[in-house]
């Protein structure tokens, strides 16, 4: 059985803010598993690309997604990597620079 929820998170030049917001996502700060979530961060064509081994560093539950978009909106970014998840249900964060509350996770997971 696989994570019950896929967390797509949204960036584009972001390489100081990202950081940040996975950190946030990491099973301690939220107080769930890491085997019950995944993170997808989906690069939407940064002219400086995310370091993948910066996500990685997160958790083996956190992985990097590359995307060159042909508009700028996000919205094709974020269908890329809902399509990549293997959860039952999707969060989508769809800008990268924000912090989540702790444990907002685990009241997802408990509605």
């Amino acid at each position: 059985m696989g994570p019950r929820l896929t967390v797509v998170v949204n960036v584009y030049d972001m390489r100081r803010e990202a950081p940040r917001t996975l950190r946030s996502l990491t099973p301690t700060y939220q107080g769930v598993a890491a085997e019950d979530y995944e993170v997808l961060v989906v690069d939407n064509g940064s002219p400086s690309p995310l370091d993948p081994a910066v996500v990685a560093s997160f958790g083996p539950n956190f992985r990097h997604l590359s995307f060159r978009p042909e508009w700028p909106s996000p919205a094709a970014a974020l269908n890329h990597a809902v399509a990549e998840g293997v959860g039952e249900r999707v969060m989508l964060c769809i800008d990268g620079a924000r912090i989540l509350s702790p444990g907002v996770l685990r009241t997802t997971e408990r509605a």
